[in-house]
């Protein structure tokens, strides 16, 4: 009798502490499907990872104990390469929940939504014109109409309508504005990105598009919405050479911190280079001193926490990332971080970045992406914060292009146990009685457990007396 008693004590001490717990860290309990994996921490912030040529997949990695693990992988339908060039994460049909686009190598982009479970398709995005890979999607009002429908921006490798911009009509997306290029050759697109480039309060976006030979092409081209279309308002030429006149990566941001947004480029020929847009003329303001070969991506984002833009540029010749800051007005290279790699022979080893919250706390870490050609698979992955290394190993890619920041399959932040229930389910740390009234969960447990305990007395005591 006394065993069984202090069994029962035992589990409602369990209950309670493991409620005491959710409430002192401030976290919800959320319940996910019975099985057998543990409890755990999560900050409800995700990794995706674009497959290789070979996997044809998209893998989320979960913030589990604030490390990262992969945790759900979705096979994308692609007639072409197999290769996933782009992921964006973003609330892209106003319904408050984040969707996931891919653009993968067979002409087209699929919009994914999570059903509690898994990401589900949609819509395929594409165009008549398209016979290549889609290389990057943005997405935002371009139409500045203020609706949380945002449109979607799309550049192919197509020499037929390089990029187009879709809209939602109704149920479906359809493609409302086809960019070619004005050069005669018909020159292919590479990146795009969306922000506001001049300042206005309203969105832009910026194509580019390039011929890669001795005489090429390599172009950046401003769009605006102006009374009732996109108007192309300003292009810039960019230096070609012999073969790869290709923009690597382009991005809107504030990058030197003075209140006013600058692209940042990455091309093939002029290596980095900042570009400001004023008085409708663009001009070169800073280029990266350092490099002296092409390398596949730079990012501009705040990985030292202080509230203001970084460039971080990784070396493949030097193998050093060199870290940029503003520093009285100026962008300086402040420190570099020491990171050997291993080349291979399609790409300088470093293949992408993302810069974003991946804990619960407020501050960025920043995911770089390269090649380890000591390991199989070659794929890896290092997270940063600030210049401290949390976490790396390899991605389960022969090869990847894209890594993407967000909450695709929109949870919270808080402990996730296994339970019987069949939905997936965030609570509180308190749960409403019928009456409408909070009922702490601790006393919620006390009420449960101890008229148990006390019904499990009297019985022993009973038996005593007979």
């Amino acid at each position: 009798m006394k065993k069984g008693i202090l069994v029962c004590v035992f589990g409602l001490f369990l209950v309670i502490s493991q409620v005491s717990l959710a409430g002192d860290i401030g976290l919800g309990v959320i319940e996910i499907k019975s099985g057998s994996v543990p409890a755990y921490t999560t900050s409800g912030i995700e990794l995706l990872f674009g497959g290789d040529y070979a996997d044809h997949e998209v893998t989320a990695w979960e913030n589990k104990d604030q490390m990262w693990e992969e945790d759900y992988t979705l096979e994308v339908y692609d007639p072409g390469w197999g290769l996933i060039n782009d992921i964006v994460i973003a609330d892209i049909d106003g319904d408050d929940m984040q969707e996931t686009l891919v653009a993968n190598s067979g002409s087209m982009v699929h919009i994914y939504e999570h059903d509690g479970e898994e990401l589900v398709l949609t819509h395929n995005l594409t165009h008549p014109s398209w016979n290549d890979q889609v290389n990057t999607i943005a997405v935002g009002d371009l139409d500045n109409d203020g609706s949380p429908i945002l449109e979607v921006l799309a550049t192919a490798g197509s020499q037929n309508y390089h990029s187009v911009v879709f809209k939602r009509v109704g149920d479906s997306y359809s493609p409302v504005f086809n960019i070619t290029s004005d050069d005669p050759r018909h020159a292919a697109g590479s990146v795009c990105t969306v922000g506001d480039m001049n300042n206005d309060g309203d969105l832009e976006f910026i194509v580019s598009e390039s011929i890669p030979d001795a005489d090429g092409l390599s172009l950046i081209r401003l769009f605006d919405w102006v009374t009732d279309t996109w108007v192309n308002i300003r292009n810039f030429a960019l230096v070609t050479d012999d073969y790869n006149n290709n923009v690597q990566t382009l991005q809107i941001a504030d990058v030197d911190n003075d209140d006013e947004n600058e692209v940042l480029v990455n091309q093939d020929q002029e290596f980095v280079i900042v570009l400001e847009y004023s008085g409708g003329i663009f001009s070169r303001s800073w280029s990266c001193a350092y490099l002296d070969t092409r390398i596949d991506c730079t990012i501009a984002g705040d990985i030292t926490n202080d509230g203001l833009i970084d460039i971080v540029v990784p070396d493949p010749v030097t193998d050093l990332i060199y870290i940029y800051e503003t520093v009285e007005e100026a962008i300086v290279n402040t420190f570099n971080i020491s990171f050997v790699h291993d080349n291979h022979w399609f790409s300088g080893g470093f293949t992408c970045m993302d810069i974003g919250e991946l804990g619960d706390d407020g501050l960025n870490e920043w995911v770089f992406v390269h090649w380890n050609e000591t390991a199989f698979p070659h794929e890896w992955i290092t997270i940063f914060r600030n210049d401290t290394i949390l976490q790396e190993g390899p991605t389960g890619f022969l090869y990847g292009s894209t890594v993407e920041i967000g909450n695709y399959d929109n949870d919270e932040a808080g402990i996730v146990v296994t339970t019987t229930s069949s939905p997936t389910t965030p609570t509180t740390p308190t749960n409403p009685s019928p009456g409408g009234l909070p009922i702490p969960l601790e006393l919620l447990a006390i009420g449960i457990a101890v008229p148990i305990i006390l019904v499990i007395g009297i019985l022993g005591y009973k038996r005593k007396r007979i």
